[in-house]
């Protein structure tokens, strides 16, 4: 679970596929999702998530644009980040700046 973890943190700016987890560790992505959420309790993709926010977090504190964090952190569609975003963190991402 733990090369996981660090596979999803090494890829944050990519935008991985069940096959791209499957090449990589030679199982099923669904049994990779098993594993990672029994040790972590949440699934591969919602861990994703949780880092490219954090990373978007850190971006956004240290002055970069939300257009630049969005595509840095993986995420194709603008609108999508900031929906996402507003989602986890309570706030939009020029609030955060703001704050």
């Amino acid at each position: 679970a733990l090369q996981i973890l660090q596979y999803i943190d090494n890829n944050k700016g990519r935008q991985l596929q069940n096959q791209d987890y499957a090449a990589a560790f030679g199982m099923t992505y669904r049994r990779l999702n098993a594993i990672f959420q029994a040790v972590y309790g949440v699934t591969i993709k919602q861990m994703q998530v949780i880092l490219r926010v954090e990373q978007a977090k850190r971006m956004l504190s240290s002055g970069r644009s939300i257009a630049e964090t969005s595509e840095a952190c993986g995420f194709n569609d603008y609108f999508y980040f900031l929906k996402v975003f507003k989602k986890k963190t309570g706030m939009t991402p020029s609030e955060y700046q703001s704050s």
